[in-house]
């Protein structure tokens, strides 16, 4: 299993230095099984990792909107034939 520099360089910051819970209020002391990265890159207690509770700027719904357009396929057809048009020709 390889690494790039980014990989590395995360696990150099999580491992050399002492992280805290970017929540002004809380300042807990993140260890190696209690700290969550946020869409926002920032690191978060147990109780504070879910958006709704560090008030994240992250905007998901442009997000999921963006993947949704990438992985759905345009469905179109040239002509449309309806039941009428079928009667209306073998008359």
């Amino acid at each position: 299993m390889s690494y790039n520099e980014s990989n590395i360089s995360s696990y150099q910051v999580l491992h050399c230095q002492v992280l805290h819970c970017q929540v002004s209020s809380c300042n807990k002391k993140l260890t190696l099984t209690n700290n969550f990265e946020c869409e926002c890159k920032n690191y978060y207690c147990i109780i504070h990792k879910f958006s709704l509770d560090h008030g994240c700027t992250f905007d998901y719904k442009n997000k999921q909107k963006n993947l949704l357009q990438k992985s759905l396929i345009k469905v179109s057809s040239e002509k449309v034939i309806t039941a009428g048009t079928i009667l209306n020709d073998t008359i």
